[in-house]
């Protein structure tokens, strides 16, 4: 059993919390709300999933430092929040603490590196899915592989399959790899595409990929976003990303 902050409890991040409490390990929930904390003091984590309604019970906090020092700590608090959350990280570190951020986007992880020793810092990114139907409640829709893997080029796999073991009590399926950039980037074509458009257009993403304008700019903002990698280094190929794109 270890010790497991879940810094930011929306839906990945109570996914994340309940199923590694449901796994065995002793997890506490960091959140800004006090509604959310005080619900799951009072009646833990609800995860909805394909299996059936989980309950779970957990401790949860406003306070880092009334959780004390952790094995791991998980990042899942939404990107513009994630200076904050570095900033409140100390209480929380020890030497051997792994730090593993799985948000979407990039750049978090350049953020946390101002608060985190970097041989301690993992990065990745996941295919989980899951929405909030209330408070204390998750809904588990998807599954999908978590990618893994160290924060600084060509450092050391340890601490990304530290991680990796503690998120096997959770069922995960998860890859440690020292190529993890090239998978957030992947998934980053994937969200930059197919996000914005859904919201400007208030449709779902499935009509996007009918013939006509809406997909011909899906594919467009596709291909440049790989353009955008490929000009950094990473090996994505545009066509495999749109075939993706289309088939999710």
């Amino acid at each position: 059993m270890s010790k497991v902050a879940v810094v930011g409890s929306g839906a990945m991040g109570g996914l994340w919390a309940g199923r590694l409490a449901a796994g065995g390990h002793d997890v506490t929930i960091i959140d800004v709300s006090d509604a959310l904390v005080q619900q799951v003091r009072d009646h833990g984590l609800a995860i909805d999933s394909p299996g059936g309604m989980v309950e779970v019970a957990l401790s949860a906090t406003t306070d880092a430092e009334a959780a004390g020092v952790q094995d791991v700590v998980f990042i899942f608090v939404k990107g513009p929040h994630t200076q904050s959350a570095a900033s409140k990280l100390g209480p929380l570190l020890a030497e051997e603490t792994v730090v593993a951020t799985l948000q979407n986007g990039w750049g978090n992880a350049d953020v946390l590196a101002e608060a985190v020793p970097l041989d301690h810092l993992v990065v990745g990114v996941t295919f989980q899915a899951a929405t909030i139907t209330g408070l204390g409640k998750v809904a588990h829709l998807g599954q999908g592989p978590s990618h893994l893997g160290p924060y600084v080029d060509g450092g050391a796999l340890a601490p990304a399959q530290a991680v990796a073991d503690v998120m096997a009590a959770a069922n995960f399926e998860t890859i440690v790899t020292s190529e993890v950039k090239t998978a957030i980037w992947s998934k980053l074509v994937h969200n930059a595409a197919a996000l914005p458009v859904s919201a400007l257009t208030d449709l779902r993403t499935a009509p996007l990929v009918e013939p006509g304008p809406w997909r011909d700019l899906l594919d467009g903002i596709a291909r440049e976003a790989t353009a955008v990698a490929q000009a950094l280094g990473y090996q994505i190929d545009a066509d495999e990303r749109i075939a993706h794109i289309h088939k999710v």
